[in-house]
């Protein structure tokens, strides 16, 4: 009965710790959400120094950018385990793994645009990339590192 009491009990803790919030607007939850972890059964759970590193990339950057729009701000990468980004083909050295990046869903390049112009004028980061793919699809990498912000601005072209 104890056992049982303590299993429920770690359950509820977990689904707790999973749901936090990083920010006002932003979880952990949506920070380690992966749909190509759950096609590959890949547990992508953030170490506590990575939960730390989020939560000032949602402080310093998302939030604000998330205040500016009036809007919320869709997370399609946070933190990666190093075996999802492999999975996804990201740098070996990938600041996702170590909870310093988020990838932004975009509507358009014009959204895309605005999320930069205010990122660069209004925040500290270490890198903002505006990305695409091949099927046009674009989204805007940022990252920061506390003390060591670059404010490197990428473009990457197909």
């Amino acid at each position: 009965m104890v056992a049982e009491k303590d299993s429920h009990l770690k359950k509820k803790q977990d689904k707790m710790d999973k749901n936090r919030n990083l920010s006002p607007h932003f979880t952990l939850d949506e920070m380690q959400r992966s749909t190509t972890a759950d096609l590959h059964h890949v547990t992508n759970v953030a170490p506590p120094e990575a939960v730390d590193c989020l939560r000032q990339l949602c402080l310093e950057v998302l939030e604000p950018l998330r205040q500016h729009l009036q809007s919320p701000v869709i997370i399609n990468s946070g933190y990666r385990c190093p075996r999802l980004n492999t999975l996804v083909k990201g740098a070996r050295n990938s600041q996702h793994m170590l909870g310093q990046a988020a990838d932004i869903r975009t509507e358009s390049a014009r959204q895309a645009i605005e999320m930069m112009h205010f990122i660069m004028d209004n925040c500290r980061f270490d890198q903002l990339i505006l990305e695409h793919n091949a099927q046009g699809k674009r989204w805007v990498h940022v990252s920061y590192n506390a003390g060591k912000n670059r404010q490197q601005v990428l473009v990457i072209r197909a």
